[in-house]
């Protein structure tokens, strides 16, 4: 009877120790995802009149800004290959992450299924600056193409080393069940995953 005790109790503990392992598998996060908090450097920056949470990784950095538009919540997302390798962007694999009242997620929204409110009419047209008094003209050149790129669907594709692919992607808008919740968009990119943690109000 002793041998068969002691088969039972290592049983116990391996079975017990197992089950404490993979509780802490659970709970570790993998290398490869990167949480925009303050230990990982994220910072905010403003471009193009937005305000947009910037994340940095040996290879890629990513700027994100969140708004919402009729039913759709909008990442602004701008993404730099800082690799010496192309990287392959694909908004579908985008998503937020919903953890209340049950976890679940929206992925993002095909452009061809976007139905967006019909834009307000603009009473008067923006005034163009004058030439003459633009310090650097090829600065401002380059920064009207930005931002004229930030108004278009994030395009689908290989990014080459120290190039710059920006867009918006547009969601499901998600509507809290209590008055402030935490939802979290999250962007896999060539193996790295970049997790923005944001507020929603109700």
């Amino acid at each position: 009877m002793r041998p068969v005790r002691v088969l039972l109790s290592v049983a116990i503990l391996y079975c017990t120790h197992d089950a404490f392992a993979s509780d802490r598998a659970r709970i570790i996060v993998p290398d490869n995802v990167i949480t925009c908090q303050d230990s990982t450097g994220c910072i905010n920056q403003e471009h193009f009149g937005r305000v947009y949470k910037v994340l940095s990784s040996q290879r890629i950095t990513v700027m994100v800004s969140l708004s919402t538009v009729g039913n759709y919540t909008r990442a602004d997302v701008t993404i730099t290959n800082n690799g010496s390798y192309p990287l392959n962007v694909l908004p579908s694999d985008l998503r937020i992450e919903i953890f209340d009242p049950k976890p679940g997620f929206h992925p993002s929204i095909p452009p061809a299924e976007v139905n967006l409110p019909p834009a307000r009419a603009q009473r008067h047209a923006t005034p163009q600056p004058d030439p003459a008094q633009i310090a650097d003209p090829k600065a401002a050149a380059e920064e009207a193409a930005a931002r004229l790129d930030s108004e278009k669907d994030l395009p689908a594709g290989p990014v080459a080393p120290n190039q710059v692919v920006r867009g918006h992607v547009y969601f499901e808008r998600y509507k809290p069940s209590r008055k402030l919740q935490t939802a979290n968009l999250v962007l896999p990119i060539a193996g790295e995953v970049f997790e923005f943690p944001y507020t929603v109000q109700h």
